[in-house]
């Protein structure tokens, strides 16, 4: 159907797949009318604009030395050993320690500084590799690999490897490997792997693997694997494995393994296995495995395979519109989303399960409970196994187990299992049964 598209689209363009030559047994097309005045010269105008005329660069350096080796000053393009230089432009391959003040205005990052790299106010190139320290801002078209020291930036159109520093900002435009530190920002478009602490910001559009330290957010729009700690928020679109925490909130858009910790809520998209613990809430869902512990709510269920599903689709058509440079807005994605569940076209909700020991300060509920589940307020399962303390205790359908409580409510207990309490109520027990002070079992 694409290809239809595509060809709508020449079609209406004027546009022909074939050659603009007569075909066998055609006329050939009329010779276009030659342009006017005003014409020619707007498409001087327009190929001025594409082709920009190529800048005048001067080499002129001293050399002492020979065969470009040696010591050299001055904007010399291709040098082993020694280099001092006022200002670098189109550069050709540096070895050994280059120093500047800074690039040329206008120029264009060109270029390889293998060695030592210092600049007082810049260093920029295609590639900088090795040791580069500027007061300023280090830049690489490319690639920038080894130890980069800068006052203001560190940055690289694609790759960021080794050991780096700013006051303010490390970034990628691909992916930042080992340690870097910063006074805002560590960021990159790809994966960001290894040691990086930032005061505000640690983030990747891609995985986050290792230790990520932020003030404020710590996050990936993949997974992340290792330790994210963040002053307010931490968590990531895919999957979190290790240890995530968070002043407020931290958790992961598909699953979390390990211990997450959050001030006020933690939670999973789809499975939570581990331990977790809130002071407000934390939920998953589909399943919360292990140890969860909230001062506020425990909740499981809400999850869809149809969800899945969906956004699956709608992530692969998002990346299929960015490769084509169209502007996606998010308002969109939500829109479809919401016109999807209207339509009931994402599938009935997970119930959801606890499993292992809960302990909640005012509401634990989920489809199905296992294991020990201790809530203050309220207790909602519609079937349960295990042992249930609450305030209020309420199974909707088959309780196995013992349930302790001031109120107490299973629809009826399968196998083992009783009620202790003020009030026990199984509706399918005999009507004098039904309502029991202290304790109930199935009769």
């Amino acid at each position: 159907m694409r290809s239809f598209a595509i060809l709508g689209v020449l079609a209406v363009c004027g546009c022909s797949a074939t050659s603009p030559g007569a075909r066998i047994g055609q006329e050939a097309p009329a010779t276009p009318p030659a342009p006017s005045g005003d014409a020619k010269d707007d498409a001087k105008s327009d190929a001025k604009d594409e082709a920009p005329p190529k800048r005048d660069v001067w080499h002129g350096h001293l050399p002492i030395g020979f065969a470009n080796t040696g010591i050299c000053f001055g904007n010399s393009k291709d040098w082993n050993g020694l280099r001092f230089n006022w200002s670098d432009d189109d550069l050709g391959t540096i070895n050994g320690i280059n120093t500047t003040l800074w690039a040329a205005a206008g120029g264009d990052a060109t270029g390889d500084v293998n060695g030592i790299g210092i600049g007082l106010i810049s260093n920029i190139a295609e590639n900088l590799r090795g040791v580069t320290v500027a007061l300023g801002v280090n830049a690489a078209e490319s690639d920038m690999k080894g130890v980069h020291v800068a006052g203001f930036l560190n940055g690289s159109g694609k790759e960021l490897t080794g050991v780096g520093g700013a006051l303010f900002v490390n970034g990628a435009g691909r992916s930042m490997t080992g340690v870097h530190v910063a006074g805002l920002v560590n960021g990159c478009g790809g994966d960001l792997r290894g040691v990086n602490a930032a005061l505000l910001v640690n983030g990747s559009g891609g995985d986050v693997c290792g230790v990520s330290l932020a003030g404020l957010v710590g996050g990936s729009g993949g997974s992340v694997d290792g330790v994210n700690v963040a002053g307010l928020v931490g968590g990531c679109g895919g999957s979190a494995t290790g240890v995530t925490a968070a002043g407020f909130v931290s958790g992961a858009g598909q699953d979390v393994t390990g211990l997450t910790l959050a001030g006020i809520t933690a939670g999973a998209g789809r499975d939570a296995t581990g331990i977790t613990v809130a002071l407000g809430s934390a939920g998953a869902g589909r399943t919360m495995h292990g140890i969860s512990l909230a001062l506020g709510f425990l909740e499981a269920g809400g999850h869809t395979k149809e969800l899945d599903e969906a956004l699956e689709k709608m992530q692969s058509d998002i990346e299929k519109s960015v490769e084509q440079g169209e502007k996606v807005d998010a308002t969109d994605v939500t829109d479809k989303i919401e016109e999807a569940q209207k339509r009931g076209e994402l599938g009935e909700a997970d119930p959801g399960t606890i499993a292992g020991i809960a302990v909640t300060g005012l509401r634990a509920r989920a489809g199905s409970m296992r294991g020990v589940v201790a809530a203050l307020g309220h207790l909602n399962a519609k079937d349960f196994k295990g042992l249930g303390i609450s305030l209020c205790t309420r199974i909707e359908k088959a309780q196995t187990g013992v349930t302790f409580g001031a109120f107490n409510h299973a629809e009826t207990i399968d196998g083992f299992g009783f009620q202790l309490g003020l009030i026990n109520h199984i509706p399918t027990n005999p009507s004098w049964a039904r309502w029991l002070p202290l304790i109930n079992w199935q009769m």
